[in-house]
Parts: C-alpha cells; sequence; structure tokens
C-alpha cells in the first residue's frame, strides 16, 4: 500500500479542531492570550456591556463632574494613576484590558479599538494624547 493510499482512508479534520476537542481555555483567556477567540461570548458580553454602560455615563458628565469622571474611569480601567484626564468623548470595546500611568491626558474623541486581538494596552506617565486618536492593539 502507497502512502498516498493509506491517506485516502483517513477522515479529513473540520477547519476549527475545538469542536472535536473540549477546549480548556475561556474566550476571554484566549483573546488575552492573542488566538482567534469568539467575540459573542457570555463573558466577553459582560464586559463590554459594562464599558458600554460606564463611556456613556462618561460621556454624558459635566465639566463640574471631574470626580466623578474620574470614579467612571478607575472602574472602567485595569489599573489608573491618581492623576489622570481623559476629555470626553471616549470609546472602549472592554477597558478592563486596558493600564493608564500617572499624570496621562487625553484630549476628545479618544477611541481604544480592538482588532482581532485584544492585549493589555499600558499608556505609561507622563503620556499625553491628541484628539481623534485611535490606539490598536495590533
Amino acid at each position: 500500500m502507497s502512502f498516498w493510499q493509506s491517506r485516502a482512508s483517513t477522515p479529513l479534520l473540520p477547519l476549527c479542531p475545538s469542536v472535536l476537542m473540549p477546549n480548556p481555555m475561556s474566550e476571554k483567556e484566549r483573546m488575552l492570550a492573542g488566538r482567534l477567540y469568539l467575540a459573542f461570548d457570555e463573558e466577553l458580553g459582560r464586559d463590554n456591556k459594562k464599558a458600554r454602560m460606564l463611556t456613556r455615563l462618561f460621556n454624558t458628565s459635566t465639566e463640574e463632574q471631574q470626580d466623578y469622571r474620574k470614579v467612571l474611569l478607575k472602574q472602567l480601567f485595569r489599573s489608573t494613576g491618581d492623576n489622570i484626564y481623559i476629555e470626553p468623548t471616549f470609546r472602549t470595546d472592554y477597558g478592563c484590558n486596558t493600564s493608564i500611568g500617572e499624570n496621562f491626558y487625553a484630549n476628545y474623541d479618544l477611541r481604544k479599538a480592538v482588532h482581532l486581538v485584544s492585549l493589555a494596552f499600558i499608556l505609561n506617565a507622563l503620556q499625553k494624547v491628541g484628539h481623534y486618536v485611535k490606539l490598536s492593539d495590533i
């Protein structure tokens, strides 16, 4: 029997091997590891819903509510410095994977976008970001 004849009887695997084998990693763990993941996962959906709620509250706050804005940002991000300022409007998919350092300033229309991979995005101390900036994880 030749090599090719023996291969002809071997069943083909589906495109996604996780269909046959249980996946020990959650979709969020897969995302953070830089692997392909399903964005419609329940846990990721909760994280996205929380981020949308917090950014909506942040973006509708007034100039007189600076302390409230800081509380919202601290709930949104993984970690922050004490002296941070982001001018509304601000958008992010999750936020919980982002750390912002001390003395951070961002002008209006900052967008934290996720393309295929959502890795921890760290904005260091004393960093300033202008308006209409889009930060991507790629």
